[in-house]
């Protein structure tokens, strides 16, 4: 219960830092994030479909922090 609250706190401080458009990219990063942190951890390498998916999430996020700034 308390890591949600502390998620909350962190997440409204990210959005006041950053703005609400650049925040809003942090949830999506997760699944991402994810996949990474679980190869040293379970030691399994990412499937070609999870590694594929993880190409296409790092593709939309570059495209859409370079049109925020452009």
């Amino acid at each position: 219960m308390l890591s949600g609250v502390v998620a909350l706190f962190a997440f409204s401080r990210a959005v006041q830092d950053l703005g609400p458009s650049r925040a809003a990219l942090f949830p999506a990063l997760s699944p991402g994030v994810a996949i990474l942190l679980g190869i040293p951890v379970t030691g399994d390498l990412p499937s070609a479909v999870q590694i594929m998916g993880l190409a296409i999430l790092t593709i939309g996020l570059v495209v859409a922090v370079s049109a925020r700034r452009a």
